[in-house]
């Protein structure tokens, strides 16, 4: 019996004994939290890969999305886009969020037009978070976690000249 009192007084003195460390704990933990934050943000969410003559840029709102091609048209680039930085929740959001992306960066080229080719899905992780509790005879816990999928959406920037319509 005394054993056990000795063994659960220095359980609380060791507790006790590192309860100093428990806001730097958190204050780290909440910093790479914010770290790893700003590295999602830095990451890009497209791209592209000139083909042809870039030109001025225009604005996104005169950029029009073509599924099939039109009669004639330059192409100027390949383009990659993805929702993976957007903070949209469903699927159609995400898809929304890929074809502004493809729209986005074909403004930029000065591409008047995108010719869609492909839309797609892609998986950059899994979030959990735990919680639990335990005591000297038992412990419970919950684990929940999702995969982390984005849209993705892939495409040609192109030039479409309006005036020979």
């Amino acid at each position: 019996m005394m054993l056990f009192a000795t063994l659960l007084m220095s359980l609380s003195m060791l507790r006790s004994s590192f309860a100093p460390l428990v806001p730097l704990v958190t204050a780290s933990r909440s910093l790479l939290m914010g770290l790893l934050l700003l590295t999602l943000i830095a990451c890009a969410n497209r791209s592209h890969v000139l083909l042809g003559q870039q030109r001025a840029p225009i604005p996104v709102e005169k950029v029009i999305v073509y599924s099939e091609p039109p009669a004639q048209f330059e192409k100027i680039a390949l383009l990659h886009s993805s929702s993976r930085n957007s903070w949209h929740f469903t699927n159609q959001g995400k898809m929304e969020q890929a074809i502004l992306g493809l729209k986005e960066e074909a403004a930029s080229l000065g591409a008047n037009g995108v010719l869609l080719k492909d839309t797609g899905e892609e998986s950059s992780g899994y979030v959990a978070t735990d919680s639990g509790t335990y005591s000297h005879s038992d412990s419970v816990g919950l684990t929940i976690g999702m995969p982390l999928t984005h849209k993705t959406a892939t495409g040609v920037a192109i030039w479409v000249d309006k005036g020979g319509r």
